[in-house]
């Protein structure tokens, strides 16, 4: 059949939408739920990448996504935006936590770790935005070889207390933004799919400051 842009853009980034898989009413709930957290946890913490769509249809290996574009090629990035990702990619968890509880939480954040993980290593390690760290890179060419066991483990304590930081973050908005998360989720579970304009328009009803307008005024 004829693609049209906007099929092929979602085809190349979020996969081939996978017919057949059938995915119980509870199971959808949780991934709405989810992919609502990354949602509302992006706009607020992390308002330069802007929401391209939400939508809990089942695509190569991912079960739903919350794709965001980010507003321009930045070649730097400010420690406040790398921060905002880290807690974008633990809000899919935070609102699992927030609305099912902690025995409850599924190993849907696993990639979202792994993404969030990363950033935060190479803040720590590379970027020099650890305070407890300080101006120091674990490269090994600065090392002159591989990293002290010490410095090693100083690097693993920093990066663990900015995960925590940011996912105490990332809990918060889902907690201040409990109905939104709550009415984007209800909306997926209906529809599948949400349009950054459905998405932000609804946020907004409930108050959340999308930071949409000041963006776009800039």
């Amino acid at each position: 059949g004829v693609f049209t842009v906007e099929q092929a853009r979602d085809r190349i980034l979020l996969g081939r939408v996978r017919s057949g898989m059938v995915i119980n009413d509870e199971e959808r709930r949780l991934i709405a739920l989810h992919e609502s957290g990354h949602a509302i946890v992006g706009m607020v913490a992390c308002p330069e990448d802007r929401l391209h769509k939400i939508t809990i249809e089942p695509r190569g290996r991912s079960l739903g996504a919350a794709h965001f574009s980010p507003e321009a090629d930045r070649h730097l990035h400010p420690r406040r935006y790398l921060e905002g990702i880290i807690a974008k990619a633990l809000g899919g968890r935070a609102a699992e936590l927030g609305f099912l509880g902690p025995d409850d939480v599924t190993t849907g954040a696993g990639s979202d770790l792994v993404q969030a993980t990363g950033i935060a290593r190479r803040m720590v390690a590379e970027f020099g935005m650890s305070d407890a760290i300080g101006l120091v890179s674990a490269d090994p060419q600065a090392q002159g070889g591989n990293v002290s066991g010490q410095l090693q483990g100083e690097i693993d304590t920093a990066i663990r207390a900015l995960m925590a930081v940011q996912a105490a973050r990332a809990e918060s908005i889902v907690r201040r933004h409990r109905d939104a998360v709550e009415a984007l989720a209800t909306a997926l579970i209906a529809r599948e799919v949400l349009s950054a304009e459905e998405a932000y328009a609804m946020a907004e009803s409930f108050g959340v400051e999308t930071g949409r307008s000041t963006i776009a005024s800039v």
